[in-house]
């Protein structure tokens, strides 16, 4: 829970990017759901500040697979933001982002030794003192909704109690 900044954004409000890598090295298979952050771009009385806007690129095992769409920011001010990424579809601002890989989403499951890397591209700054600044950086896997594992439960049962009633019948 510590601010890290990042400055030296080119002046020109041209991009500037910054990027982290994840290995997964768990033997059990994880499905990813999506990632969030907080962000906070300074910014002075005098008009200096750092990006203004924002997106991100998802690569797996090298290959890019997700991008979000440009999210605008208020220099000066903090955003938490968080992406669904296990369901793109391409449409603006509803944080769910654009597929490269159509409709195969093979990618969200990791095995063992799978690499994310996640690109953060950043412009719009107009001084390269100005940083942007990252917090609470989280990548989400899914978890089965309760009333999901409760209808598979209960089905189980069911399906228990009458092979149990059938070989009872039969016995």
């Amino acid at each position: 829970n510590q601010w890290g900044c990042f400055p030296g954004f080119p002046a020109n409000g041209g991009p500037g990017t910054i990027g982290f890598q994840l290995q997964y090295n768990c033997t059990e298979l994880v499905e990813l759901c999506g990632f969030s952050f907080d962000v906070f771009s300074e910014g002075d009385a005098q008009g200096l500040h750092g990006p203004t806007s924002l997106f991100v690129n998802v690569f797996a095992n090298g290959n890019q697979v997700w991008q979000s769409e440009s999210l605008a920011l208020t220099p000066g001010y903090s955003n938490q933001i968080h992406w669904d990424i296990s369901n793109p579809d391409g449409n603006e601002l509803n944080l769910d982002g654009l597929s490269f890989t159509g409709s195969d989403f093979s990618w969200l499951t990791l095995t063992q030794g799978d690499t994310l890397s996640f690109e953060i591209v950043a412009s719009g700054a107009n001084s390269s003192s100005a940083g942007l600044h990252l917090d609470n950086v989280n990548v989400l896997a899914c978890v089965p909704e309760p009333s999901s594992a409760l209808l598979l439960m209960a089905a189980g049962m069911i399906v228990f109690v009458r092979f149990r009633r059938s070989r009872l019948a039969v016995g």
